[in-house]
C-alpha cells in the first residue's frame, strides 16, 4: 500500500484525539521488548496504529518488519485496554489490542544497552529489552502505567483493563 492511501484509524478534534492501536508483547529470557520516541522521557510496548481495513494482527506484522526489519507471527490477545489520558494540554481515548508476538529475527539479547534503532516517518525510535518487574518499568518511565505489575504476570486468558489515567 502507498503512504498517500494508508490511513490511520485515528482522529483529532483540537487537542483531543482518539485512535486504535494494536501493541506488542515480545519476550526473550524472561526480559520485554519496550520502545520510545527520543524526543518523549517515556517507553510503550512496540506497535502502532491500525490503518482502515487492516486487522490489528495485520497492523502489528507490518509494524514489525517496518520498525524491527523482522517479520512476525502474531500469537494469543492478551489484553483489550481502553485510554483515557491526559497530558499536558492534549487528551487522548485510545483503543488498544495487545497481543503475544514471536519475531523471526528479534534484535540481540542485551538487557544492558539499546538493541535497536531505526526511523518511522519524523519519530526516531530506540528498543531495548527489560525485566517486566514494576521497579524496572517504572526506571524507563513505562505507559501506560496502570500496565506496571501485571505484564510479568502473562495471563492465559483475555483481559479487559480500562482506565482513566
Amino acid at each position: 500500500m502507498n503512504d498517500e492511501s494508508r490511513k490511520m484509524i485515528t482522529m483529532d478534534w483540537g487537542n483531543t484525539r482518539f485512535q486504535f492501536r494494536a501493541a506488542a508483547l515480545i519476550w526473550s529470557n524472561g526480559h520485554l521488548l519496550i520502545h520510545r520516541d527520543k524526543k518523549v522521557d517515556f517507553w510503550v510496548l512496540p506497535g502502532g496504529r491500525v490503518e482502515f481495513n487492516e486487522l490489528a494482527t495485520e497492523a502489528l506484522a507490518r509494524e514489525m518488519q517496518e520498525e524491527l526489519n523482522s517479520p512476525a507471527v502474531v500469537g494469543p490477545l492478551r489484553y483489550v485496554i481502553e485510554l483515557c489520558g491526559k497530558s499536558d494540554n492534549d487528551t487522548l481515548h485510545e483503543i488498544g489490542l495487545y497481543f503475544d508476538v514471536e519475531l523471526q529475527s528479534p534484535p540481540a539479547f542485551d538487557e544492558n544497552k539499546v538493541v535497536h534503532t531505526c526511523q518511522d516517518g519524523g519519530a526516531n525510535l530506540e528498543y531495548r529489552w527489560v525485566r517486566p518487574a514494576s521497579e524496572s518499568l517504572q526506571k524507563y518511565n513505562f505507559r501506560p502505567s496502570f500496565l506496571i505489575g501485571k505484564l510479568d504476570q502473562r495471563p492465559g486468558a483475555i483481559t479487559h483493563i480500562a482506565v482513566h489515567e
